[in-house]
């Protein structure tokens, strides 16, 4: 994204939720015409057919088991359909404590800014939506081609409410080209799309660098996160050029200097008045002592 202006999209198979864009519409059988219809092109790319084959297959699997061979049908539309669709996550937070220790590994990253109005490549991009109660949307099986990327829509834009708190955006992208192998494909965005960059908490300032070198020339806002005092909240603010992780360090560091200091000159003073800290505690051992002889 940073040096050739593209973003990713991924395919959604690959996404680590197990519910994320699994949810299969119900087919409505008609008849076994219908079903010539509806499945016709799709088994012609799960078979490697051409259109005679594919009629000849689905007759004879209609004869030989109606449900299981519908049931089958419905479990295969995320391959036949799904495939070759490329998403492409956002988030309307950028402070999510949670976000940057799974997406930016564990703080060390950075985040994307961009401006979207409804005349730039963001325009495409839509709300999650996260059910109340986690039912899956009543899908049926789409029948046309508008049908189908409707339907892949609502699949891909619906998720769990655990997820709720991430308030993700989505766009959808289609490649020219999608092979068997696809895993995700390349899409070319305006440069004035990006116009800010967050680092996290951890990124060493080596990197931040490395990225200001990087955007160099282009209009972009340098931000960081940095820790709330005395509360586990993250703010954005203004990057100065430092980072708060070495901030840190250093402070530690002179507290530690200042510690080592005062030590050095209590030792200082009490040389001066002719007795050290080990001298007191040898004294106040035989005094001890002595009291224990006494009494005995």
């Amino acid at each position: 994204m940073l040096a050739h202006d593209k973003v990713f999209f991924a395919d959604p198979s690959l996404f680590n939720d197990p519910f994320d864009c699994s949810i299969i519409p119900e087919y409505d059988y008609r008849s076994n015409g219908q079903c010539v219809s509806d499945f016709q092109r799709p088994i012609m790319q799960l078979k490697k057919m051409n259109p005679r084959e594919a009629e000849a297959y689905i007759n004879k699997k209609l004869s030989e088991n109606k449900e299981r061979f519908l049931q089958t049908m419905r479990h295969e539309f995320k391959a036949v359909v799904l495939r070759g669709f490329g998403v492409y996550s956002l988030s309307a937070v950028n402070d999510d404590i949670l976000m940057w220790s799974h997406y930016a590994d564990s703080h060390t990253g950075f985040c994307l800014e961009f401006l979207r109005t409804k005349d730039n490549l963001m325009s495409e991009s839509e709300t999650v939506n996260y059910p109340d109660d986690n039912e899956y949307p009543d899908l049926r099986w789409p029948r046309t081609k508008v049908e189908t990327f409707e339907t892949a829509k609502r699949i891909v834009l619906t998720k769990a409410k655990h997820w709720c708190y991430e308030q993700e955006w989505r766009m959808i992208n289609r490649p020219d080209i999608a092979t068997e192998n696809y895993v995700g494909h390349e899409r070319q965005v305006p440069d004035n799309l990006l116009t800010g960059i967050i680092f996290g908490v951890r990124m060493p300032k080596e990197n931040r660098n490395v990225i200001r070198k990087v955007l160099a020339g282009k209009e972009i806002k340098y931000k960081e996160a940095v820790l709330k005092k005395n509360r586990f909240e993250l703010e954005i603010v203004p990057w100065t050029g430092g980072s708060q992780l070495r901030g840190l360090k250093e402070a530690k560091e002179r507290v530690e200097s200042d510690v080592e200091e005062e030590i050095r000159q209590e030792e200082k003073q009490g040389e001066k008045e002719g007795i050290t800290a080990k001298q007191v505690i040898l004294a106040v051992v035989a005094f001890l002592i002595l009291v224990y002889f006494l009494s005995a």
